[in-house]
């Protein structure tokens, strides 16, 4: 079940962007996944969204509703440390977080007017004139 649902959420896209520099545009492999952030779930979904992400070559992940437990499991994952990683607003228990494995020269976090405190971490590449921002809205009768 959990690898069938894996393979239909998972969406990776792939982005041609020129050089700051005015050169060839290279490619640019960017994955964005909603980790959902129900850790009593997590104990069996976590390991096998971080085995899938080590597994590809992605040169951009962003991650929504990352709980403090996912953050541990990633932290302590050796396969990571290649990644700088960028972490929202951690309020109201879970945060969006950015890892790349292309220099950055800047890396932030928008705080946003929303009803639970969310953010939006950035980054800036070095040699591409290209920002990404991670972005998780509201959803809600009341937002």
């Amino acid at each position: 079940m959990v690898k069938n649902f894996l393979k239909i959420a998972f969406s990776v896209i792939l982005l041609f962007v020129g050089f700051a520099n005015g050169g060839e545009p290279e490619p640019i492999k960017i994955f964005s996944y909603n980790v959902y952030f129900d850790d009593e779930t997590g104990a069996e979904r976590y390991p096998t969204i971080l085995n899938y992400i080590a597994k590809q070559s992605d040169d951009v992940v962003l991650l929504q509703e990352c709980t403090p437990t996912f953050l541990s499991l990633l932290s302590r994952e050796p396969r990571f440390n290649k990644y700088f990683i960028k972490h929202g607003n951690k309020q109201g228990g879970y945060t969006n977080i950015i890892l790349t494995s292309l220099p950055i020269i800047a890396a932030g976090d928008i705080k946003l007017k929303t009803n639970m405190g969310r953010s939006a971490p950035y980054i800036t590449f070095k040699d591409y004139d290209l920002s990404i921002v991670n972005v998780h809205l509201e959803s809600g009768i009341l937002d």
